[in-house]
C-alpha cells in the first residue's frame, strides 16, 4: 500500500471519529440542558405565584426562633400572637410536644 493512500485512510477515519465524537458531545450537552431547562421552567412556573408586592416590601413574621431568640431556652421572647398558655396541671413532659411544629 501506498504512504499517499495509507494517509488518505488515517484522514478519512479521523474526519469519520471526529464528526461521531462531535454528535456525542452535542448529545450530552443536551442530555444536560434538557432537565435543567424542565427545572427552570417548573420553577418559574410554580414560584412566580407566590411572589408578590408583600413579598417584597413587607416585614417579616417574627416566629420564635427564626429572627428572635427561639422557644428552646430558659427564657424566650416571644410576639404574644404566636404564643399559647399551657394549662395549669400539664407537666413539661406532656407539653413538650407542643413546641414542636412538625
Amino acid at each position: 500500500m501506498s504512504q499517499i493512500a495509507l494517509t488518505s485512510s488515517r484522514h478519512r477515519r479521523r474526519k469519520i471519529m471526529d464528526k461521531a465524537m462531535t454528535v456525542v458531545a452535542y448529545l450530552c450537552a443536551l442530555a444536560a440542558i434538557v432537565p435543567l431547562a424542565l427545572v427552570l421552567i417548573y420553577v418559574a412556573v410554580k414560584g412566580l405565584g407566590a411572589w408578590s408586592p408583600q413579598f417584597f416590601t413587607g416585614l417579616p413574621q417574627l416566629n420564635t426562633g427564626y429572627f428572635v431568640d427561639g422557644s428552646h431556652a430558659e427564657y424566650a421572647k416571644a410576639n404574644a400572637r404566636y404564643v399559647v398558655r399551657v394549662p395549669e396541671g400539664v407537666n413539661a413532659l406532656e407539653a413538650a410536644p407542643l413546641n414542636c411544629a412538625g
